[in-house]
């Protein structure tokens, strides 16, 4: 799912704690939760060189909608944290964190070699429903993306 859903169901979740280090778990759940419901993501090439990457038009493609979708999602939180004075922002934030740190964990895995990063994405891959084996048109994709995002902004203006 797109970093707006994740970071808004994590800030959702957040707002019923008052723990910041739970709101963070949560959120953080959350993610891997979402991941298994059926949805549309921007396609990433699989089992290709750093090399290979910097110069496959779909990674480009990949970042254009990357760099919209944080846009969005920075917009977003701004709003959901002036507008909701009374969630205290500490857990609002945490659970947003969590919500978007696996995603964060993929993107940094790129630049970084390391064993741990290698098994988190393996790991981080599997848990994603599996495309394959459930055909989804883009518009029922985004229509499930835009129901969790219209839950979770519901769920914080309640």
């Amino acid at each position: 799912m797109y970093s707006t859903v994740h970071v808004a169901t994590g800030a959702a979740l957040g707002s019923f704690t008052s723990n910041a280090p739970l709101a963070f778990g949560i959120g953080m759940l959350s993610h891997f939760l979402l991941d298994r419901i059926p949805h549309n993501d921007p396609d990433f090439p699989k089992g290709k060189t750093r090399r290979e990457l910097l110069v496959h038009p779909a990674v480009h493609r990949f970042l254009v909608i990357a760099a919209i979708d944080m846009a969005i999602t920075v917009l977003m939180m701004t709003w959901i944290l002036t507008t909701l004075p009374h969630f205290p922002r500490l857990p609002l934030i945490s659970g947003a964190i969590g919500g978007m740190l696996p995603d964060v964990l993929f993107v940094i895995s790129f630049a970084v070699s390391h064993p741990w990063l290698k098994w988190y994405n393996r790991f981080h891959e599997n848990i994603h429903f599996d495309e394959k084996k459930i055909r989804m048109s883009l518009i029922t994709g985004f229509a499930t993306q835009i129901f969790v995002l219209a839950l979770a902004l519901r769920t914080l203006f309640r």
